[in-house]
């Protein structure tokens, strides 16, 4: 910087000299600087290397709602462009029918819950006869054997005895055929239960209305489109870029800044990077989450700066450069004698109007013509323009 200043104070005092030179010598026209020049230094700052993309912005919650039963449709009071919240009651389908048929369902677990219970009861009685007439049996057979009883009397305990036998196997089976029958009513329930349910059409997340397929009190069948909805409070921006820059995006850690119409709204990061490119427009999609309260509106076209690489480098105003090829330029420098000289420049990042200089070991403190240096040439004078 120092010696910025000085070149400054020399350049403007050999103007000075060669001017009072000219009102003293008006024919002596050599003196004079032969071009006048901007200069500008290195200058540190952030490059950022970025790819500009076009992009649409889109919700991130997006649903079509389909009726899942039949039935005519009711309780449809949003319209399109309608707010509703997550929970809320978009639209029924004949609930009517759908309940009457669950409280039938009711009614028969109800029924066979009554009928188990006495098939249960059934069950232990028969349980305790059998083991009373078991005993009956036992003790009129040793009677028999000890000649003390009548073949009748044992005949007859014998009979009681294998009748409470069956008796018990029929209460048994009673009870496990009562157990099937009201499982399935009870499945038939939660059938009719869901089905009733399903009738009931509920706002997921907080969402609007951004179209509506059938009207209120419409006859549908399973299937139908009914209504769209999107939750615009959390919106993304949608890319398609070519397949030559895949590698160059990471998920999570790829920056972008997005502009509409030419003003820088927000800035995100990618969500989203397809796992694999279209074979046949060779280009694949890329998804960046936007903050929320970003004024953007669904579905509009914005703008899309990708920052692929961000560092803090040396650099000069891009005008300072003149023709190279590619990773090289020229540019011409003021010396302290007040006469130009070209360099050459070995250059990284564009970034707006400034490019990055990479071999500043060679040109550290070094004062580049950043103007009017059309036509200038090794060793021309050069004047500073203030």
């Amino acid at each position: 910087m120092f010696f910025f200043h000085r070149l400054l104070s020399v350049m403007v005092a050999a103007a000075a000299l060669f001017g009072m030179a000219g009102c003293r010598r008006h024919g002596d026209a050599s003196k004079k600087p032969q071009a006048v020049v901007t200069v500008a230094q290195l200058q540190k700052r952030i490059f950022q290397k970025h790819l500009p993309v076009k992009g649409i912005v889109h919700p991130i919650d997006s649903t079509v709602i389909s009726a899942q039963t039949e039935g005519m449709l009711v309780n449809m009071n949003i319209v399109e462009g309608g707010y509703a919240k997550a929970g809320d009651v978009l639209f029924c389908t004949d609930r009517d029918r759908l309940e009457a048929v669950a409280n039938v369902r009711k009614d028969e677990v109800g029924i066979l819950e009554s009928m188990l219970e006495r098939a249960k009861i059934k069950a232990e009685t028969a349980e305790l006869t059998f083991r009373q007439l078991e005993r009956d049996y036992e003790r009129e057979r040793k009677l028999r054997d000890a000649n003390v009883n009548s073949q009748a009397s044992y005949e007859a305990a014998e009979t009681a005895y294998r009748k409470a036998t069956l008796d018990i196997t029929d209460t048994k089976i009673d009870v496990i055929k009562t157990q099937a029958r009201l499982q399935k009513a009870r499945s038939n329930l939660d059938i009719a239960l869901r089905d009733l349910e399903r009738t009931m059409y509920k706002a997921p997340y907080d969402c609007v209305v951004t179209e509506r397929f059938a009207d209120p009190h419409e006859y549908v069948l399973p299937g139908r489109k009914i209504l769209k909805i999107e939750n615009h409070d959390r919106l993304q921006i949608v890319c398609n870029l070519e397949s030559s820059q895949y590698d160059k995006v990471a998920v999570g850690r790829t920056r972008a800044e997005i502009f509409v119409n030419g003003q820088s709204v927000c800035s995100g990061i990618v969500t989203y990077k397809a796992p694999s490119i279209e074979p046949e427009t060779q280009t694949f999609k890329l998804k960046i989450a936007i903050p929320k309260n970003t004024s953007v509106i669904c579905g509009s076209p914005c703008d899309v700066k990708l920052i692929l690489l961000e560092k803090e480098a040396w650099g000069i105003p891009g005008s300072a450069l003149m023709a190279g090829d590619g990773s090289h330029a020229v540019a011409f420098i003021a010396q302290e004698d007040g006469t130009a000289k070209s360099v050459q420049v070995v250059t990284g990042i564009v970034d707006g109007d400034f490019t990055e200089v990479v071999n500043t070991q060679d040109l550290r403190g070094a004062v580049f013509v950043i103007s009017g240096q059309e036509g200038l040439e090794d060793g021309m004078t050069i004047g500073v323009r203030q």
